[in-house]
């Protein structure tokens, strides 16, 4: 199921854990400032390098989510080009219905 998800919605999949990603990192980017504001030091530097690493991540997965979707758009431009040419090599009238989308 879920790889027919990534091959037919390629960027919503992508872009929802990609979401999920920088939530985190936007979480833990909060409590890192929260807790700046309320001790006055700067420690816990590691809520804020995770946080950057999650943010990282999450914008890597939207961008393979955009390629994705750019590759599923060609897939099916190919599949519709492949039908019409297999449509004339034999006959035309022959199958008249229309292309699969």
């Amino acid at each position: 199921m879920i790889r027919v998800f990534m091959v037919y919605r390629p960027f919503k999949f992508f872009a929802g854990l990609g979401l999920v990603s920088f939530l985190g990192a936007l979480a833990l980017a909060v409590r890192y400032l929260i807790l700046y504001a309320i001790d006055g030091r700067a420690g816990r530097l590691q809520s804020l390098l995770l946080a950057a690493v999650l943010a990282g991540i999450g914008m890597a997965l939207v961008v393979v989510g955009l390629l994705a979707d750019l590759m599923a758009v060609n897939r099916r431009l190919l599949e519709d080009i492949d039908w019409r040419v297999k449509r004339l090599e034999h006959g035309g009238a022959a199958a008249s219905s229309n292309p699969p989308s």
